[in-house]
């Protein structure tokens, strides 16, 4: 509520859910897919294919911690911070091949086993969380 953000999830198809997101600068719609990994939750969000990315400039995929807690979702992006630090430290993780784009965005390549030892190995702490967003679900009005 503090930035104006509302988000909708929706199943969707092949086990995916729909993502609509509104935000003040920004609105779209992404597919997300649920996943656990050493007793973390994530969402792996990308943009719906066959559409325009809007803030998504590259089609990516974004794995995102989560921490739902009744109708409370916690949600904590990875840090653009964090990564730009380690990669103008030459100190990135040697198993992400990291770039910085012409347009200053970061790009993390891995294969899929690489990345899920990667995510599983990250403590519930760690910095290269972002500041976490949390959303209170919305119930019908009576």
């Amino acid at each position: 509520a503090d930035d104006g953000v509302t988000v909708t999830v929706e199943k969707s198809d092949w086990q995916s859910y729909r993502v609509s997101y509104v935000h003040p600068i920004a609105t779209g719609q992404l597919t997300g897919y649920l996943f656990t990994l050493g007793g973390s939750t994530f969402v792996d969000l990308m943009p719906v294919r066959g559409q325009d990315p809007g803030v998504f400039k590259i089609a990516a995929h974004e794995p995102i911690r989560l921490k739902i807690d009744d109708d409370t979702l916690t949600v904590a992006p990875l840090s653009y911070d964090w990564f730009a630090r380690m990669l103008d430290a030459h100190t990135a993780p040697a198993d992400l091949s990291l770039v910085r784009t012409e347009r200053d965005q970061l790009v993390a390549t891995a294969g899929s086993e690489q990345l899920r030892a990667w995510l599983r190995a990250r403590p519930a702490l760690d910095q290269v969380f972002g500041p976490a967003a949390t959303f209170t679900k919305e119930r019908p009005l009576s």
